[in-house]
This record gives C-alpha cells, structure tokens and sequence, in this order.
C-alpha cells in the first residue's frame, strides 16, 4: 500500500510533463523560451477577462516587455477602433502592498478604478468618474461601490449555475479568448514582434 506523501513526487513529475507538453502544443518550437516567463504572463489572467468583458478583445499585441527576473511585465494592445491599452504588473519583492487600478480615457471623460486589495473583506473598492458636462464644467463623481466581496458574488452565482441552471458568465468558449491573448502576449515578448489577432466572435 502506498500513502499519499511516498506518490507525490510521481504526481509531480506527471505534472510537470503534462505541462511541458501543453507548452510546447501553444508555442511549439518557442516553448522552451515561453517556460521562463509564463508565470508572469499567465498572471494577468483575471485582468485580462475584466478588461474584455468591459472593452472587448484586442485585435493586436503591439509589444511586450518582461523585466525584473521575469517578475514584472508591460503590454501594449491594439483595438479596432484604434484605442491602446497599456496593462502592467509589478511584483514588490520586498514591500508588503497590493494595488490594482483599472484607468479608461477619453478626449472629456475619464474612469478610474481602484482595488485596495483583491483578497480582504471590508476593503471597498473606489471608482471615480470625472469629466466635462453640456455647459463646459469640468465634474468629479465617486459613485459608491457594494459592499459585497466580489468572492462571495462568484461563489453565489457558481451555487445559482450548479442548482438552478442559471447560465455562467464565465463559460469556457470566453475562458479559451483570454488564454488565446496570453499566448500572443508571450510570443510578441519572444519575438520581438507585433502579433495581429483574430477577434471574430469575441
């Protein structure tokens, strides 16, 4: 009889292969390039399905830069309507903090929002809106943000999917879109290069 602790080197091995093998199935002969620096792209997974449910999917990765020992990343997208996205992350090695800002421009409006922390209950998130109405005047508004943990929103709505057939919001048909984005994210860094993107559908 084997315990568990005496198969976990076989179960970790298997999955390092499996992973390997899914590396070299998305970047093929770059995969052993990818390796080093999918933990950093990978990372901005959440970001990334937040800002295509509010924005939609970019058409082109115009450039990517991994730096810092492979802990801090920055992108530039591409949108049809010409619009640009700059998303980066940062790791702090040393400085126990976590900020998060999501920041949309426009030539009379801007939208900033802000996640204190992504992991702590209580910590209300701030969402500010400024711009300039019919008569010239320049306005700033702090709408006020639910109280609820967005964790425990997820949790309800996954129970509501599982117990009443409520359709997800999150199926695995948009999940493959953002994975699709983080691929092309790592081979612009790779290459060097611009990627064009196919967005039909997303």
């Amino acid at each position: 009889m084997q315990y568990a602790g005496s198969q976990r080197p076989a179960i970790a091995a298997q999955r390092q292969c499996a992973y390997r093998e899914t590396l070299c199935q998305a970047f093929g002969d770059l995969f052993e390039r990818a390796e080093p620096v999918c933990g950093i792209t990978y990372g901005l997974i959440h970001d990334l399905y937040s800002l295509r449910t509010m924005v939609g999917s970019p058409r082109a990765v115009i450039s990517t830069e991994i730096w810092k020992n492979n802990r801090s990343i920055t992108s530039v997208l591409e949108y049809a309507n010409g619009a640009r996205c700059v998303i980066s992350r940062v790791d702090l090695e040393k400085l126990w903090d976590f900020r998060e800002t999501l920041e949309i421009y426009g030539d009379d409006k801007r939208v900033l929002l802000t996640y204190p922390t992504g992991f702590s209950r209580r910590v209300l998130s701030t969402l500010t809106i400024q711009g300039i109405d019919e008569h010239g005047t320049s306005y700033r508004k702090e709408p006020a943000i639910p109280w609820e943990s967005a964790f425990s929103a997820e949790l309800r709505h996954f129970h509501a999917c599982i117990t009443e057939g409520v359709e997800c919001r999150t199926p695995i048909t948009e999940a493959r879109h953002d994975v699709e984005l983080i691929i092309d994210i790592t081979k612009s860094y790779i290459t060097g290069q611009s990627m064009e993107r196919n967005c039909e559908g997303q």
